[in-house]
């Protein structure tokens, strides 16, 4: 029995690869960075980059907040902080 290679068309859209992934804030070093991940990051897959982690979030715009006005601030100790404060900007 032969079987022919057959081409399966890719299912997944660009829209469809960025909706995978979440975002998350990373911390090193004094600084906080944005960055997406389509697996929940662990010390094993990014430990290497960030000494702690904080996410995920639901829009860029907490996100960055997190990232800009988060450290050190009372007001913004949950992602739900970071989100609802972000929207009402």
């Amino acid at each position: 029995m032969h079987l022919a290679a057959v081409a399966v068309p890719n299912l997944f859209t660009r829209k469809d690869l960025a909706m995978r992934t979440r975002l998350y804030v990373g911390y090193t070093l004094g600084a906080m960075a944005v960055f997406r991940s389509a697996t929940e990051p662990t010390f094993k897959s990014h430990g290497h980059l960030y000494n702690a982690v904080i996410g995920p979030f639901q829009t860029r715009r907490g996100a960055d907040f997190m990232a800009q006005y988060g450290r050190n601030n009372p007001h913004v100790q949950h992602v739900r902080d970071a989100e609802r404060i972000a929207r009402s900007l």
